[in-house]
């Protein structure tokens, strides 16, 4: 974990009922953390629809 991470990086977020279970199934596959995973994911979705520039 990041030792200076700040506040406005942290953020609540509601799942619909069992996307955390299976996003931490999956993340434990993959040797990832929740946050890992979610970052990641979030990243390739974005990618894919090129809102981000590599």
């Amino acid at each position: 974990m990041r030792e200076n991470r700040t506040r406005k990086d942290a953020f609540m977020l509601r799942l619909n009922d069992g996307l955390r279970d299976t996003l931490k199934k999956i993340a434990e596959q993959n040797c990832r953390s929740m946050t890992s995973e979610i970052n990641l994911r979030l990243m390739k979705s974005l990618e894919a629809d090129q809102c981000l520039q590599k």
